[in-house]
Order: C-alpha cells, then structure tokens, then sequence
C-alpha cells in the first residue's frame, strides 16, 4: 500500500484515478460538440489527484493504456 494511506483512502483514490482516466480517454476520442472541455476538466483533475498521490502516476498510465485499447476493439 502507497506511504500515508490507509485501505479505505487507498480504494477511493483508485476509484477517482479510475474515472478520471476513463473521462478523458472517452473525452479526447469522443466528436460531441463539448468533448474538448470535458477532457481539460478531466485533466486538470486529474492532473490534481497525482499531484497529491504521485504514487499513482504509473497505475493511471496502466489504466489509461486499458482505455484505450478498449475503444479500439470497439
């Protein structure tokens, strides 16, 4: 488990590191009219939670590469 957090904090952090990395990958393929603002929100929390849990930097690039893939098969 990461330095300085507990079971609890750990599994809420990976599930906001979960849903940020999907918005943005979904954001940057995605052609609605809003999709370019939805990813720099994305981002920029994004962005935010890494900054407070750099930890975390290699798993959301894990994940990220798990979207992505995802949506090619699609």
């Amino acid at each position: 488990m990461p330095e300085g957090l507990n079971q609890t904090n750990e599994n809420e952090v990976r599930q906001e590191l979960h849903r940020l990395v999907k918005e943005t990958v979904i954001a940057s393929q995605s052609t609605a009219y809003n999709a370019k603002e939805r990813e720099e929100k994305a981002e920029k929390e994004l962005d935010e939670l890494l900054k407070k849990h750099p930890e975390f930097v290699e798993k959301a690039e894990e994940i990220q590469d798990h979207y992505l893939k995802e949506l090619k098969k699609m």
